[in-house]
């Protein structure tokens, strides 16, 4: 199924950014490939005429990061 493949996916991804071993390298590559997908999913909304509020878009994107670091934060300072 597409949820399997994409969790799989997702899942190799994760596991590629952990294999770099310098934090400050990986958070380099990571944001690159996060901008390439953007870039990706914006081109194919266009390609298929699906409207795409970018504005919109990129704030519940970062809204998103935002949470995920805070939550990583959080069980940092839990340890």
């Amino acid at each position: 199924s597409n949820g399997a493949e994409a969790r799989e996916f997702s899942e190799l991804e994760a596991a590629f950014y952990q294999s770099i071993q310098d934090p400050q390298e990986r958070a380099e590559i990571k944001f690159h490939m996060q901008k390439e997908w953007r870039e990706l999913f914006s081109n194919f909304c266009v390609s298929v005429s699906q409207p795409l509020d970018a504005d919109a878009w990129l704030s519940s994107v970062e809204e998103m990061d935002r949470r995920v670091s805070q939550a990583k934060d959080a069980a940092r300072t839990a340890r």
